[in-house]
């Protein structure tokens, strides 16, 4: 049952076993199992903390689905899964993005809307390790801000 019909979206709770079947949308980056097991290692130190963020589905005209941003984090929940890991895979909070033909200039190009919303999901700027919680002292976090201030003020 869908949790949330947002217009562009609609929210669900999926078992990890059934994303783990779901195929990678074509243009996307390609699935490094090596990535996945370092994924994994980290992940063993805070399964606590369960999965954070959602995984985010395209659907097509003809309402098929594939994975256009989350698929080593659904690798990692197959290899949990395997392992027997004591960690919640049956509820993960997946966006279920529909291709509308009034989202892209002209209407009918679906690979458009596909590759428009990949990269609104991948463009967030990633997070220094120097903004970490934790990593830096405040004060060098300051030294650091107030330096780029000024460059970007010298230099826009």
């Amino acid at each position: 049952p869908v949790l949330a019909d947002l217009g562009s979206k609609r929210l669900y709770l999926v078992p990890a076993e059934r994303l783990s079947n779901l195929p990678v949308w074509k243009k996307q980056r390609i699935y490094r199992h090596d990535r996945v097991k370092n994924m994994l290692k980290d992940k063993a130190k805070s399964l606590h903390l369960g999965f954070p963020g959602v995984i985010n589905l395209f659907q097509d005209k003809e309402g098929s689905l594939s994975i256009i941003d989350g698929q080593h984090r659904v690798g990692m929940m197959k290899l949990l899964a395997e392992k027997g890991a004591d960690v919640e895979l049956e509820k993960i909070l997946v966006e279920v993005h529909t291709f509308r033909e009034d989202a892209v200039p002209g209407g009918k190009d679906e690979e458009r809307f596909a590759k428009d919303l990949f990269v609104e999901i991948n463009k967030a700027e990633p997070v220094k390790l120097v903004d970490m919680p934790g990593v830096a002292k405040e004060s060098d976090r300051n030294v650091l801000t107030m330096a780029a201030d000024k460059l970007k003020e010298k230099y826009p």
